[in-house]
């Protein structure tokens, strides 16, 4: 039994260990996505629509709120499971075990919504009529509306709405600005197809939710598979360390 006893706690302890470095991980990518902010050289009521434009920016922060979240709580649990296991706590093991079942639910409903919220044909059309509206906002010639596409375009590294033939279409037409060039935007001949991007904003910005919504759901699938196997090891030992002390092989 002790030697049970002691694998069962080398196992447990390493899960932890791994657990711990996930929730690490989870919470640089937490970091890592919050950073990831609006230009400092927008003012603020330019930055404010530029949110409102970008539905991408709102898909950004949620997945950052997530993973922050999940980051904290790994970590906790990580180092309650450390501690449980090496005093050998068989009431620690079994609340650690019930709380990861718990988390292994909501990563699964999260992973669900997440893949769901990927698909979402609505969601998709809303972001990409927000980008043709404030385009056609950008040809009534308001200039905050101007910046906002034009810091839309660098950030996506695209250019209109479905093209750059978008603004060359516009009654009247207006050039295209320097934001849709492919390479170098100081030589660069905004006449000229060949130098221009051609992906348009709205399936740009549609690309990026979809993958934040994918990377979120991907990551929920791989931590409610963890958390599974942990919940299970944790029990396991938990029971384990109770048998060894009804039978007084506790050391």
């Amino acid at each position: 039994m002790n030697c049970s006893l002691g694998c069962m706690k080398c196992l447990v302890f390493v899960f932890n260990i791994v657990y711990a470095i996930v929730g690490v991980a989870l919470l640089s990518i937490g970091t890592i996505f919050f950073t990831q902010e609006l230009e400092t050289n927008l003012d603020a009521d330019t930055s404010a629509l530029a949110t409102e434009t970008d539905d991408a920016v709102r898909a950004l922060k949620q997945g950052a709120l997530f993973f922050l979240i999940t980051g904290v709580i790994a970590i906790v649990l990580a180092v309650l499971g450390c501690i449980g296991a090496i005093k050998e706590s068989h009431l620690l093991m079994r609340v650690l075990a019930g709380v990861l079942v718990l988390l292994a639910l909501i990563q699964i409903i999260v992973s669900g919504l997440a893949f769901a919220a990927s698909g979402n044909d609505d969601t998709l059309t809303q972001a990409k009529l927000k980008i043709s509206g404030n385009l056609d906002l950008y040809n009534d010639k308001d200039v905050k509306y101007g910046k906002v596409q034009e810091y839309i375009e660098d950030k996506y590294h695209c250019c209109g709405s479905k093209s750059f033939q978008d603004y060359r279409n516009m009654t009247p037409a207006i050039e295209v600005p320097k934001s849709c060039c492919l390479i170098d935007t100081s030589n660069c001949d905004t006449s000229r197809d060949n130098e221009l991007k051609d992906k348009g904003c709205g399936d740009a910005v549609a690309e990026k939710i979809v993958f934040l919504y994918k990377t979120v759901g991907a990551i929920s699938t791989i931590l409610y598979i963890l958390e599974i196997i942990g919940a299970i090891g944790a029990y396991f030992l938990g029971v384990t360390i109770l048998n060894a002390k009804r039978r007084g092989t506790f050391t």
